[in-house]
């Protein structure tokens, strides 16, 4: 499965793709459609930089 660390992240921190997708300040689909095709380093560094700022913001 492609972007399998994104994924996993956004479930085991308790989010849904449209609350990283709002966060990111784009569409849910077309974050979705981001996460069928493997991401460069840079764009899953930012998601996974974003998840880990609403992770802090929920605590």
């Amino acid at each position: 499965m492609n972007n399998l660390e994104i994924r996993q992240s956004i479930e085991d921190n308790g989010f849904k793709k449209y609350q990283i997708a709002h966060a990111l300040k784009i569409r849910e689909e077309s974050f979705s459609r981001k996460l069928r095709n493997e991401m460069t380093i840079d764009e899953k560094n930012k998601i996974l930089e974003t998840i880990k700022k609403l992770k802090k913001e929920k605590e």
